[in-house]
């Protein structure tokens, strides 16, 4: 879900920008730079979190639309029994 896909019309921008970003990250002060491996490990487990919890809706999902489904055929085997 919160997955970056370059697109088809990108020419190189991005790789650009990231090695910028990695020059910039070599002339930074040792402790920028360990709060920011920092929050890149914090941002990493935020996303397991959130697939983990993508996992559970769509298991909630499915079960929602087995009750649903049973539901209904309670509801029409009441009404044509």
């Amino acid at each position: 879900m919160c997955r970056l896909v370059a697109g088809e019309d990108d020419s190189g921008g991005e790789l650009d920008h990231h090695q910028s970003m990695v020059n910039e990250t070599d002339r930074m002060d040792p402790q920028i730079r360990a709060q920011i491996a920092r929050l890149e490990a914090r941002i990493s487990r935020v996303e397991a979190r959130m697939e983990k919890l993508e996992v559970s809706v769509q298991y909630l999902q499915r079960r929602m639309y087995v009750y649903g489904f049973v539901c209904l055929m309670s509801v029409l085997y009441a009404i044509f029994k």
